[in-house]
């Protein structure tokens, strides 16, 4: 079945979906911007709960790990101190904040 539309009415829907596009686009970003304000907020001598997601036999699912620095400027890292008593750098997304 094909559907013949003019050309004033796909430029109205290519509007709409343009509109729509952004709209996704800077709700995105400002979630992105909140993550990252709230990781942020955690200083050195913080603990976090790792939540999974590494292969690394120095860490435990659910165990809580202190933070030895405050996460990277871009709240994609951190570092902790592991099972083993040493220092990692980690994702973020590997824990719950």
């Amino acid at each position: 079945m094909k559907i013949e539309i003019t050309e004033a009415q796909y430029n109205v829907l290519r509007d709409i979906i343009g509109k729509y596009e952004i709209e996704l686009f800077l709700k995105s970003a400002e979630t992105e911007r909140n993550r990252v304000n709230h990781i942020e907020s955690y200083n050195r001598g913080d603990y976090i709960e790792y939540k999974g997601g590494s292969e690394s036999k120095y860490l435990t699912k659910l165990s809580r790990y202190r933070l030895t620095a405050s996460p990277s400027r871009n709240g994609s890292r951190v570092t902790i101190i592991n099972d083993n008593n040493k220092r990692m750098v980690c994702k973020t997304s590997w824990f719950v904040f």
